[in-house]
């Protein structure tokens, strides 16, 4: 009975940590930019990822519809918010740094072109 119990509670903590890790992603500025860029489509992908409860797919859902938003972004723009995500030497870096270092924050690896 011990054992089931120790299951039981390991299984909820791990749901409420990957809930916390979506609330996380949820308030973060990346996905109010990405939610005022997207779709109604888009929109409702999100829905489907967040019943879901996948916080993967929802990076990668913030880190598409965002692609093209932060490449319009000001280089002011830009550096508000790499600062607000803590990323190292950002008054150093040109656009195209920001917008890499911006993504690879979001969980993508992928290298943006002008």
């Amino acid at each position: 009975m011990g054992r089931e119990i120790r299951e039981h509670r390991i299984k909820i903590h791990n749901q409420v940590l990957r809930l916390r890790s979506l609330e996380r992603a949820l308030k973060s500025d990346l996905f109010e930019v990405a939610y005022d860029d997207a779709t109604v489509e888009e929109k409702k992908k999100l829905d489907w990822i967040l019943k879901s409860l996948h916080l993967e797919n929802l990076r990668k859902w913030i880190s598409k519809i965002n692609q093209q938003s932060i490449e319009t972004m000001s280089i002011r723009s830009l550096r508000e918010l790499c600062k607000k995500h803590s990323i190292p030497y950002w008054s150093r870096l040109d656009k195209l740094e920001m917008i890499e270092e911006l993504n690879a924050s979001m969980g993508t690896s992928k290298h943006i072109t002008n």
